[in-house]
């Protein structure tokens, strides 16, 4: 029979604790690059919620910090009363972590900048950019799968076109944004 520690009984769990926190840390160690996708849940107060499927690469250069990128396309027909038109969406960001809680999971306050530009078949063209930041979270699933969830208040740095309202139409507040995504880390 084992001998037991009567002095230190938390001993062994928390070696077992560590050895979990290391193995699970190893999926995104510094200089790892991941790559994956994202569904994004988007909110303003003057238009429809929108829902983006975006491409996502995320390198961690330091164990405080890593930088992400995401890119996004989407296209709408739309038949109504005085035709059909369509209207495409691209949109294409940058984003740097700041860890701040790293363990199991790693907490980080994502800085966000995008450009995005919509098409629209009658209206012509608009273009913008937006800034960002919130929270988000790194959960590792695998020692080479990870969960990436952010909620993020996004706000375009100048008023733009909205081709979705109208012709002539600006908008220029900012909206909440939700995103689920996953990560598959290269060795």
């Amino acid at each position: 029979m084992p001998r037991r520690n009567k002095f230190c009984p938390w001993i062994p769990a928390a070696l077992a604790l560590a050895s979990m926190a290391n193995a699970q840390q190893a999926a995104a160690s510094p200089g790892m690059l991941g790559v994956g996708g994202r569904v994004t849940w988007s909110q303003s107060p003057l238009e429809d919620s929108r829902t983006w499927v975006d491409a996502q690469a995320l390198l961690r250069p330091l164990p405080r910090l890593f930088l992400a990128g995401g890119w996004g396309m989407a296209s709408r027909d739309l038949r109504g009363g005085g035709g059909d038109t369509t209207i495409s969406e691209l949109r294409w960001d940058v984003s740097v972590g700041v860890v701040v809680l790293d363990g199991q999971a790693t907490g980080y306050v994502p800085f966000l900048w995008r450009h995005a530009s919509e098409r629209h078949s009658w209206w012509g063209d608009a273009r913008w950019t937006e800034i960002g930041t919130g929270a988000g979270v790194l959960w590792p699933v695998r020692d080479w799968l990870q969960l990436r969830s952010e909620a993020l208040w996004t706000m375009p740095t100048e008023p733009h076109d909205e081709l979705r309202l109208g012709p002539g139409r600006q908008i220029d507040g900012g909206r909440l944004e939700l995103s689920l995504g996953f990560l598959i880390f290269v060795r």
